[in-house]
């Protein structure tokens, strides 16, 4: 799978749906995290992120 390196981050998190995914490149892994933290502080959202290290990516899925 693809991912552009420069994918934004909050906007894609925020346009999300229940059980919706959306994959990162693992080396904005620190951002993805903090943006999601942030979310679910201010929205009430929540995700779980998974690594999938073979094609280097960070998939999140929305869960509440």
């Amino acid at each position: 799978m693809q991912v552009p390196a420069d994918k934004p981050i909050r906007p894609a998190l925020k346009k999300m749906r229940l059980y919706d995914k959306e994959c990162f490149i693992i080396e904005k892994m620190k951002t993805v995290r903090a943006t999601t933290t942030y979310l679910k502080t201010v929205f009430g959202t929540e995700f779980r992120t998974k690594q999938l290290n073979d094609e280097r990516l960070l998939e999140v899925t929305r869960i509440a």
